[in-house]
């Protein structure tokens, strides 16, 4: 991978990401607004100034951050898909929920085009504005991925 990319440094261990999803921030701490850490159930993220911290020993994976922040700030990222793939979901506009087996283009921080992905799953939010998607790429962009493109 090309060091002019944008990764997030705040990744689980690499022990960690084999045991499943787990919660991975990306949140340029604009603001205080605190709503990943509220709605996480089982006490994994702080945030205790501006910047969120999760605690990957607590965080079970259920995305429950993901759904809560409103400006697409979090990601489950997994890395137990085997030794070729990982895993990645992320909060979207209704309007790009793409779906389940299309091929997206798994994008970096900043927006860069990384490579193919492929959706395992995709649904709308209760809130009727949102939508989740999983998709599964190549391993090496794990610590990368952070958003796709249809």
């Amino acid at each position: 991978m090309d060091n002019a990319l944008k990764t997030d440094r705040r990744l689980p261990s690499p022990e960690r990401l084999l045991r499943g999803r787990a919660a991975v921030t990306a949140c340029p701490g604009q603001d205080s607004c605190g709503m990943c850490a509220m709605a996480c159930g089982f006490g994994a993220l702080k945030k205790p100034g501006r910047l969120p911290i999760v605690d990957h020993d607590k965080c079970i994976g259920c995305g429950a951050c993901v759904k809560a922040c409103p400006r697409f700030n979090m990601r489950l990222v997994d890395g137990s898909k085997g030794p070729d793939e990982c895993e990645i979901t992320v909060k979207c506009p209704l309007s790009a929920l793409p779906a389940d087996g299309e091929t997206v283009r798994a994008l970096d921080l900043s927006g860069a085009a990384l490579g193919e992905g492929r959706v395992v799953q995709s649904y709308p939010l209760p809130d009727g504005r949102h939508g989740m998607v999983r998709f599964r790429a190549e391993r090496a962009l794990l610590p990368y991925a952070a958003g796709f493109l249809k």
